[in-house]
């Protein structure tokens, strides 16, 4: 019995130290109101089967409940409609059109199409129409002078641009300490950095 007890004594010295910096986190989070994140997905409020992803992937219309759900968070809150995998997490055949896919026909398997009618159906590949219809990308083009910031028509969200200081240090140190990311140019114009 004195055993046991020494054990748990010194258990609890080497261990209470950890103990105390987890519980110091956990009381130091905000207690601002957040969305409540379902642990169990048997107690969503969501239906899976209250409806389909086709041709809703990644929406930004946000669904109530009982509608399910095909944007990236459905995942977190157990929202995804049954058929959220199958139709929105294609990887068949790349996210890219080759010379080889040009006029292809079409396959529902695909993450992208590279066929004649992927204009109309709006599901081309991102080089659609650089590789297969000869025209010139955007980024070749010359940039427009932009005097007031908007969204395009269509978008309900503004364009969030995420910076990553660990892919600077990553890509940076490779080149040798003479060359420093240019954070401020970043900050000034990111899209042509």
């Amino acid at each position: 019995m004195l055993l046991g007890k020494l054990v748990v004594c010194v258990f609890l010295l080497v261990l209470g130290p950890h103990v105390c910096v987890g519980y110091v986190f956990q009381a130091a989070q905000p207690t601002e109101e957040k969305e409540e994140i379902p642990l169990n997905p048997k107690i969503s409020k969501w239906e899976s089967t209250a409806g389909s992803c086709k041709g809703r992937c990644f929406e930004l219309v946000e669904v109530e409940p009982p509608g399910c759900r095909c944007d990236n968070l459905c995942k977190t809150y157990y929202s995804c409609c049954a058929d959220f995998d199958k139709q929105c997490l294609k990887t068949a055949g790349g996210f890219e059109c080759t010379a080889e896919r040009c006029g292809e026909s079409r396959n529902e398997d695909y993450a992208c199409q590279c066929s004649e009618d992927c204009l109309e159906k709006g599901d081309c590949c991102t080089n659609y129409k650089a590789l297969c219809k000869g025209e010139s990308q955007w980024v070749d083009g010359d940039c427009e002078e932009i005097k007031a910031p908007e969204c395009p028509a269509g978008f309900v969200r503004p364009p969030l641009f995420i910076i990553s200081l660990d892919g600077f240090r990553a890509s940076y140190i490779k080149k040798g300490k003479s060359v420093i990311p240019n954070i401020h140019k970043l900050s000034m114009n990111p899209l042509q950095s």
